[in-house]
């Protein structure tokens, strides 16, 4: 029923700084910019099969963090808790970021084979609105998961095969729905979202609406994680395949989640009559039946809108 991660809209309280670090220092292509149909700021930028949507707010939340030496917890975190760009290789991502001034947290490192659903390595910094980013490639070797590689090499591939141009024909009604700006053609450092890693208030139900209603993957489920790692009673974790990209799901300690920085999913569907229709029958609450324009932004599309879970929107959105 769902192919790929259509856009990932984050709220944050300054487009320009977010954009520049996006747009400038990634050097993510970005499709429009500019006043939406509520007369808000917004900015769009292309990432594989996928858009990332910044979208302005004042009062936009900060991701928190516990102050040094405190001892306290963080408040609870977003629903989303962070997203990873995918990348062939993290030691040329970081060189060339490390060159445009990205400030990394660290080094790339490698994560144990037991690291959630899959062995990475990773880097991470945080945007202008304290996001936690994540740049990963997969290095895991092990054989179940190639399927899973040739799935992120095939999003890769396109990233860096797709026809570039001019982000006004996005509108124009010519039928386009795929534009993005025009570059030099050097390949792109990222070839879609590697994954998105979400916290849970109730896990077994937001488990199983991406597996039973929404139809995904689980191609990972545990209640453990890598030695010498200390869990909460009750830990869970699953991961969920849909197109290159991992939903990865895991239980919150406090129960509850808390204002998210990342507002709202939305997901590729080549028959948007056919998804409404299934998670109607399935008992999933829906806005209304597909209507046009309704997400993802500055892309002509017909789409139906919905909730998970934990409240966070989501849209299933089929290309004109």
């Amino acid at each position: 029923m769902l192919g790929e991660v259509a856009y990932v809209t984050l709220l944050v309280r300054d487009t320009d700084a977010c954009g520049a670090v996006y747009g400038g220092q990634l050097d993510l292509a970005e499709i429009e910019s500019g006043k939406d149909g509520d007369d808000g700021e917004v900015c769009v930028f292309a990432i594989g099969p996928s858009a990332l949507v910044l979208r302005a707010e004042t009062a936009a939340p900060v991701a928190p963090s516990p102050p040094a030496g405190s001892g306290d917890l963080a408040p609870p975190p977003a629903v989303v808790d962070h997203f990873a760009l995918h990348t062939t290789s993290a030691d040329d991502a970081h060189a060339a970021l490390k060159e445009r001034g990205i400030a990394f947290l660290g080094e790339p490192s490698t994560t144990p084979v037991g690291h959630r659903n899959m062995q990475r390595t990773l880097l991470a910094f945080e945007d202008p609105n304290g996001l936690h980013v994540q740049i990963s490639e997969t290095v895991d070797p092990r054989p179940h998961l190639e399927g899973r590689r040739a799935a992120k090499r095939r999003m890769a591939a396109l990233e860096n095969t797709r026809e570039r141009v001019p982000p006004g024909r996005l509108d124009s009604g010519a039928g386009n729905t795929d534009g993005v700006r025009p570059t030099d053609n050097r390949p792109s450092l990222f070839g879609g979202f590697d994954h998105i890693s979400t916290y849970c208030a109730d896990f077994d139900r937001t488990r199983a609406f991406y597996k039973e209603q929404l139809g995904l993957e689980e191609f990972f489920h545990s209640t453990t994680r890598e030695a010498g790692l200390e869990l909460e009673p009750g830990f869970a974790q699953s991961a969920f395949a849909i197109g290159g990209t991992d939903l990865e799901l895991a239980t919150h300690a406090g129960g509850s989640a808390g204002p998210a920085t990342i507002r709202e999913l939305g997901f590729w569907t080549d028959d948007v009559d056919c998804a409404y229709a299934m998670l109607k029958d399935s008992g999933v609450a829906i806005d209304g039946p597909p209507s046009e324009g309704v997400a993802p932004p500055h892309i002509r599309s017909r789409a139906i809108a919905l909730q998970g879970p934990d409240g966070l929107a989501m849209a299933i959105a089929q290309r004109l």
